[in-house]
């Protein structure tokens, strides 16, 4: 073999050994991929995948890769906040690593499946975005596929003139380079406009011949589709026969495939087809089984069609009070997601509801709203051309005008110049000399000007830099919260889904719980690192100083950090060069927190040798001392390494993670502590950093005093007074009381808290805010005016922030808010007993509490409360109206029934407000709620 075979032979050698790995690599990944596509157990493929995201070492596009099929999994499933959240998960992967391709991408899948789930401003918005990006380049395929969707969705939302705009600019892109499929869809497209415009007769003529080419390219989907909308046709032009053919036909598909979201369309069509053909009991079946599939799937629009039917049938078989009830359901989610046609629908039917319930005055003035709505919609484009053709009739009075005032100055000018030419001569000389002075001053101006142009051109740059320089500190800080809180909270997530799912071992679920809390606790950090720093920029941040032995200190961090750095193989060590003992004034708190970020920084950028902590004292301060061998850092990072949100560089983040909040929170509470960080560095050698603190001493013998351990109580003893106008209510929060151990007296309002302390002397006061006869804040004031000086809590179902800041101001010692918070709620009432209790074994012993009478009493009391409900509001007695929705929002939750609270919260804040139409749609609501737990 010669020198030039032999070389060869090297040469292939090396690239197979080499260069074809690498592509493995990738073939790899799609093979994996492609295999994943194909398991029908679409849960089970999101298991491989999410295992794969935890365990390859997979480049920034490949994560993106399987977020997205994670996402287009739980399409699958039906499950659209899943996939919405997912592919937003992968939006911000593309985001971190400035994919503007990727995002695009990301973006136009966000808006397909918020379209899918019926909010269309998401969907539309979504949309723009990536259309933004595509008109940027030349994927003209893609520009055209983001305008045939933006088309659906203003369809959709009622805008026909948008939708045409935009299936026009589609259109035109696809004739010179679309597919025979991309062309077919435009045109189906184009139909279902002209459905929404109820110009039938366009859509019969083109639909057949779509059905006619899907069926060329055996697209049972596209014919499914096609299908579904001829019935829809047919339905509206009078053939019912036809239509239900067609809408079986796509039913019996859907049914196939078990495509759950198609199928509520299907059922929203027939339950609409048997209203019109008079089968209502067909059309109230189909209704109720439409609802159930779009609740299941999230399908809004058809949700709120299937009330809509649901609300037809019902008038039918004379239910109106039913038939009310689903068209206010219908209405609500047409408000939500701006189905503009639904909502006139739903007038419509109110209309005749009123009409049928003998309320002329209702059903008139509901009727003219429909016709306004109609007339506005109507007269839309009449206006656009009146405005047209009034701005050209404008324009051209404008230029007659004009040519008048020419002609006019040009008569003028030679009468002018006919008699006085002499005068004319004189003029022109004066208009020269006017004109040179004129000259001189706006050179003079112009000048001026440009200096002021100049400055203010100046003022603006610098304004821009700093603004510039704020937007990129905001999308740093943005992209690094992203990732820091995201990462504990999917583990946390994932580990819970896998103990709910019964994947774990009964053996492994202590481990797996440590690890939720491990993670937890994580992200409590750094969400506490960002409220810090919001109170010390509010200057609302208090030190707590206190006497402590500098000792606990050592030893904590000895504890906290030893076994961190044995698993990265260094070397932890804290000297204690105190005088021992050592006791100092100091907020231990905030100390320890600023300690613990030094050593947690010089674990993190160490990979080999020792972390070295040392405490001493001299000339009256104590000097900690923290120093790693670890990456170090140039001098353009140690000027910056104190700033917010800030790291040594953007590699930094993405290679050992971090806020950046960590030494900037250290300066600043160093700062207020009247210490001072200093740090010296070498790039590639390590960092000390140095931190000095004012030296305070403090007498040892009270630390160790305070460390003596105390005894716990296992019930508390006492009497407590409680004020609380709901009887059940009453009834429950004093069977809580007296599991504690506590001496119950009970009031029913401020009168009787009064009098009842008076007899009994409790050590503590509950009192309800609102209560008859005399309210809680009343009766604080009389108390008080009267001698007690026990402490006295607010007990009420308020408790926004501004609410809870106005009853401490009136005098209350502090809060408790309805529905009770279990570990709030014993911490509270243990603290005014001075009793230790332990309260974790008073939270694992309260779920024992046998609350199940209370629970019956209080469902037999929701049924008069519906009957007072609706009598208060005929009598237009707003205060007990309001009284009485007020004590349902703080007692519902409290017995378990969320939603009747939640309503009641809401119809509670319309009172106040006094919006009348809200009001009557909420207590329509709220009355549904409590038949249904009735």
């Amino acid at each position: 073999m010669n020198s030039k075979s032999l070389l060869s032979s090297l040469l292939f050698l090396f690239i197979v050994m080499v260069i074809k790995p690498a592509q493995a690599d990738i073939a790899d990944f799609n093979i994996f991929i492609e295999n994943v596509k194909k398991i029908e157990d679409k849960k089970q493929a999101n298991l491989k995948l999410q295992n794969a995201l935890s365990t390859l070492t997979a480049s920034s596009k490949q994560s993106i890769s399987l977020y997205t099929e994670i996402a287009f999994n739980h399409f699958s499933l039906g499950d659209l906040n899943s996939s919405i959240s997912t592919i937003n998960i992968a939006k911000v992967v593309a985001v971190e690593n400035n994919l503007p391709q990727a995002i695009a991408d990301a973006d136009k899948l966000v808006g397909v499946f918020n379209y899918y789930k019926g909010d269309f401003p998401k969907a539309l918005s979504a949309y723009q975005q990536s259309l933004e990006f595509y008109l940027g380049t030349d994927e003209l395929i893609k520009q055209a596929h983001l305008y045939n969707n933006i088309g659906l969705v203003q369809n959709s939302t009622g805008d026909t003139r948008g939708a045409l705009k935009s299936y026009r600019l589609a259109e035109a892109i696809y004739q010179e380079h679309g597919s025979r499929v991309d062309k077919i869809d435009i045109r189906f497209n184009i139909s279902g406009l002209f459905i929404a415009l109820r110009r039938f007769d366009k859509a019969i003529e083109i639909l057949p011949q779509i059905i006619k080419e899907r069926s060329e390219l055996d697209d049972q989907a596209g014919l499914a589709l096609a299908y579904s909308d001829l019935g829809v046709v047919y339905k509206g032009a009078g053939k019912f026969e036809l239509a239900e053919q067609n809408t079986l036909k796509a039913l019996a598909y859907y049914e196939r495939q078990n495509e759950g979201y198609h199928i509520a369309t299907q059922h929203n069509n027939l339950a609409d087809l048997y209203n019109r053909t008079g089968r209502i009991d067909k059309a109230i079946k189909f209704g109720k089984s439409c609802v159930q599939l779009s609740e299941k799937f999230g399908h809004q629009k058809s949700l709120g069609n299937c009330y809509y039917e649901l609300s037809r049938g019902y008038f039918y078989k004379g239910d109106y009070q039913q038939s009310l009830a689903f068209n206010d359901l219908s209405n609500y989610i047409a408000v939500s997601v701006q189905q503009k046609v639904l909502m006139n629908d739903n007038l419509a039917m109110y209309a005749l509801i009123h009409a049928a319930k003998n309320k002329p005055r209702e059903a008139i003035n509901t009727y003219q709203q429909f016709q306004n709505e109609k007339d506005k919609d109507a007269n839309q484009a009449l206006n656009e051309e009146l405005a047209i053709f009034e701005s050209k009739q404008l324009a051209q009075q404008v230029k007659q005008l004009q040519q008048a005032k020419e002609l006019h100055l040009l008569q003028s000018s030679q009468n002018e110049l006919t008699r006085n030419f002499i005068i004319v001569a004189f003029l022109l000389m004066l208009g020269i000399v006017f004109f040179f002075y004129r000259r001189k001053k706006e050179l003079s101006t112009k000048k001026l000007l440009a200096t002021q142009v100049k400055e203010r051109t100046f003022e603006l740059e610098q304004t821009t830099k700093q603004l510039k320089l704020a937007n990129k500190i905001k999308s740093q800080f943005l992209a690094n919260m992203s990732h820091e809180i995201r990462t504990p909270l999917t583990a946390v997530l994932g580990q819970s889904d896998a103990i709910i799912n019964g994947e774990v071992e009964p053996v492994d679920l202590s481990q797996e719980i440590k690890i939720i809390q491990s993670n937890s606790l994580h992200l409590l950090q750094i969400v506490n690192d960002i409220l810090d720093i919001s109170k010390i920029e509010a200057e609302k941040l208090e030190l707590d100083i206190n006497a402590h032995d500098i000792s606990e200190l050592c030893n904590g961090l000895t504890n906290m950090f030893t076994e961190q750095a044995k698993k990265k193989q260094l070397k932890f060590k804290v000297t204690n060069n105190l005088p021992m003992p050592c006791a100092v004034n100091v907020d231990y708190l905030r100390l320890n927190q600023i300690l613990i970020n030094l050593c947690s920084n010089a674990i993190k950028f160490t990979q080999q040798g020792d972390i070295l902590v040392d405490i001493s004292l001299a000339n009256n301060s104590l000097i900690f001392t923290v120093s790693d061998t670890g990456i170090g850092m140039n001098k353009q990072q140690l000027t910056k390494v104190f700033d917010s949100f800030v790291q040594g560089d953007n590699s930094i983040n993405r290679r050992f993670g971090g806020t950046g909040l960590g030494l900037f929170l250290s300066g600043q509470l160093a700062s207020m502590m009247k210490g001072e960080i200093s740090v010296q560095s070498a790039y590639k050698k390590g960092s000390t950093f140095t931190f000095t603190l004012p030296y305070s001493p403090a007498d040892i013998a009270f630390v160790k005093q305070k460390q003596q351990p105390i005894e716990t109580n296992t019930k508390l003893k006492g009497k407590i007074l409680l004020a609380e106008d709901h009887a059940d209510n009453l009834k429950l929060i004093t069977r809580l009381l007296s599991h504690l151990g506590l001496d119950v007296i009970t009031a029913e309002n401020g009168l009787q808290a009064i009098e009842q302390y008076f007899i009994h002397q409790p050590e503590l006061i509950l009192l309800d805010i609102q209560m008859p006869e005399m309210d809680g804040i009343e009766a604080l004031n009389k108390l008080r005016q009267q001698g007690c000086e026990v402490p006295i809590l607010a007990l009420t179902a308020n408790a926004m922030a501004h609410e809870i800041r106005e009853y401490l101001q009136q005098g209350f010692d502090g809060h408790l808010k309805k529905p009770i918070e279990r570990d709030v709620f014993i911490s509270t009432v243990s603290h005014y007993f001075n009793s230790d209790i332990n309260a974790q074994e008073f939270e694992n012993t309260f779920n024992d509490v046998d609350i199940s009478d209370l629970v019956t009493a209080f469902k037999a009391d929701l049924s008069k409360d519906k009957t007072s409900l609706i009598k208060y509001h005929q009598e237009h007695d707003f205060k007990q109206f309001l009284h009485l929705v007020h004590r349902l929002a703080g007692a519902a939750a409290m017995f378990g029934f969320q939603k009747v609270s939640d309503i009641a919260v809401e119809l509670e804040t319309q009172l106040i407000a006094e919006d009348s139409e809200k009001i009557d749609s909420l207590l329509k609501r709220i009355i549904f709620e409590i038949e249904q737990v009735d």
